[in-house]
């Protein structure tokens, strides 16, 4: 996996805010990636404010995506990420902890708009797909082309769909 989803980017992604699906529809669903604490996080919101809707699409989501488990090799890398981002000061919340330990471990990018929550993580590279261009993009001019069945008109964001999550749709 390339890309692993923060929280904020699966909730953007669900409320159709933001560039998120057209990002996705540039990287196969090989490339992306969730954290299995990101997977509590969404459905114990789901839980708080149930929407039928959005829990089916986040179960076809989980379908097409590989869901990062938080292993033992994971509390190596959370361990050092809260005792540097501590002795730097600059502490950042357990759950977020955990999410970043998960990218390092796979040497994953984080996609999150928590730019600043992250951006003192030693080694941790991250990109923001909220928004078409910006500072952290991380698609390059060297990229691959998106494949054919992922087109970005079947992705853009201003679409609010009920049909179902598939590589071919990624918008909600």
């Amino acid at each position: 996996m390339r890309y692993l989803l923060d929280t904020n980017t699966v909730s953007y992604l669900f409320r159709g805010e933001g560039q998120i699906a057209a990002h996705m529809s540039r990287v196969t669903p090989a490339q992306i990636a969730i954290p299995a604490v990101v997977v509590l996080e969404i459905r114990y919101g789901l839980l708080k404010t149930p929407t039928r809707r959005i829990q089916a699409q986040f179960e076809e989501l989980l379908r097409w995506i590989t869901v990062v488990p938080f292993d033992h090799e994971t509390t190596v890398h959370a361990a050092k990420v809260r005792a540097n981002a501590e002795r730097r000061g600059r502490p950042i919340g357990a759950y977020d902890t955990l999410i970043a330990a998960t990218a390092l471990q796979f040497d994953s990018i984080l996609v999150t708009r928590n730019v600043s929550e992250f951006r003192f993580v030693e080694g941790l590279q991250l990109a923001d797909w909220f928004n078409a261009t910006g500072p952290n993009r991380p698609l390059r001019i060297n990229e691959p082309q998106p494949p054919a069945y992922l087109s970005a008109s079947a992705c853009g964001a201003t679409q609010r769909a009920s049909r179902s999550i598939s590589p071919s749709n990624w918008v909600i």
